[in-house]
């Protein structure tokens, strides 16, 4: 019996139910939940990370996709290396946060470098938090109760898709 590889349709459209599920609420957990002890805003500055979410079936299975530095919001950005100056302007610039000098272009930059230099020396807010362990930010993207639907589902159409595989080849024998 030969098998068939990649995903059989019924196996996409479980995948594919899940993935939008998890982005849908990826994106929440985003544009509502704070982080750290330091933070009294959600995560969500610039909206890009939102933004950048997306998925993508494979042959083997689901990939999804977000930006790189949703890994420094899981996680946070520990001492001795320094974010890029720009992406700290940016989110400066994003946030609306004005400098207590003034909202200047010369001061936000001051403002930056500041921020760039304190993050080297003790890492970020996420990662004072928690200790460079997990956040919890996309916990409810992984909510027990939908990956265990998701086994299921998947459980399911694989075992629609051996039975027909199955039924396919003792036709051929017949």
């Amino acid at each position: 019996m030969e098998v068939r590889k990649g995903l059989s349709a019924s196996q996409k459209i479980v995948l594919d139910k899940f993935a939008k599920q998890f982005i849908a609420q990826a994106k929440l957990d985003i544009r509502t939940k704070n982080v750290s002890n330091y933070r009294k805003s959600p995560v969500n500055a610039s909206g890009e990370l939102d933004d950048s979410f997306e998925y993508r079936l494979t042959d083997n299975g689901l990939e999804i996709l977000a930006n790189d530095y949703v890994y420094y919001l899981l996680y946070g950005r520990k001492p001795g290396t320094a974010p890029p100056f720009q992406n700290i302007r940016d989110w400066i610039d994003s946030k609306g946060i004005v400098p207590n000098e003034g909202n200047t272009s010369a001061n936000r930059d001051s403002l930056a470098w500041a921020i760039v230099k304190s993050i080297a020396k003790k890492g970020t807010s996420i990662y004072q938090s928690f200790s460079g362990s997990n956040s919890g930010l996309l916990d409810e993207s992984f909510d027990p109760e939908a990956l265990k639907q998701l086994e299921n589902e998947l459980t399911e159409a694989t075992l629609v898709r051996f039975e027909s595989e199955v039924f396919q080849e003792l036709k051929e024998f017949a």
